[in-house]
């Protein structure tokens, strides 16, 4: 059950950034993203398309209990505890941290790097996490960027 696509927050910054987006918003639940137009959402997933070799973008995980309000974070903190950054931000009016993992893969002989970025967003009583796999050989930081501004249209 879907709510009126037309119903936006009163905060005009956030209409800009979904103005400029220019994309609908999905329903995952417990939340929702203002997300880019040609991007589909199968089983909490989203792809780049719906051609069946479609990149995947991004994941929305889980959306877990948070066990210890004193530090929401701390459970994950201790998961993802090999990152290579850890970064405390903000999506909408929610407290986010942001764990940037890698791991040696090989493919056909030859050996790379799989990057992904675990976003965890404090919604409220619950965590939601969300994994973002950026496009490999391009630059990483503008993918999260712009990823990032989607995540700002989050709606619980």
């Amino acid at each position: 059950s879907e709510g009126p696509s037309e119903s936006r927050s009163p905060s005009s910054e956030d209409e800009s950034v979904n103005a400029a987006a220019g994309g609908s918003e999905k329903n995952f639940g417990t939340f929702s993203l203002e997300l880019p137009e040609e991007w589909v959402v199968k089983s909490n997933v989203i792809y780049a398309d719906d051609s069946e070799s479609a990149r995947i973008i991004a994941e929305a995980a889980s959306v877990d209990p948070i066990p210890d309000t004193e530090s929401p974070f701390l459970v994950y903190d201790q998961t993802y505890s090999d990152a290579l950054t850890v970064s405390e931000c903000r999506f909408g009016d929610h407290p986010a941290k942001r764990y940037h993992l890698q791991k040696e893969v090989s493919e056909g002989g030859l050996t790379g790097y799989q990057n992904s970025i675990v976003y965890c967003i404090e919604a409220g009583s619950d965590m939601i996490v969300i994994t973002f796999y950026p496009m490999r050989g391009v630059g990483i930081s503008g993918q999260r960027e712009e990823f990032e501004k989607i995540l700002e249209s989050i709606q619980v």
